[in-house]
């Protein structure tokens, strides 16, 4: 059986892994290349309503702003 979604999940997944290589790799050119690491996941979601798009553009723009709270902040600050 064909499954849309499933063929789209995959295109996705490999959209972002090769986007998500591209940046570690010139990332790795650009710094120690010991000192970049990435995610190895992402998370995605269907967006269903408005309240849903609000509470993700919220999150979208307020994260940076949480980011001196992150247990790496201190060690990528002083590379």
């Amino acid at each position: 059986m064909f499954c849309p979604l499933k063929s789209r999940y995959g295109l996705l997944s490999k959209i972002i892994k090769s986007f998500k290589d591209s940046v570690t790799k010139q990332m790795r050119k650009e710094y120690e290349p010991n000192n970049f690491t990435r995610q190895r996941s992402f998370y995605d979601h269907i967006v269903r309503n408005e309240k849903d798009l609000t509470r993700i553009r919220q999150y979208i723009e307020n994260n940076p702003l949480k980011w001196h709270l992150d247990e790496y902040y201190n060690e990528i600050k002083q590379i």
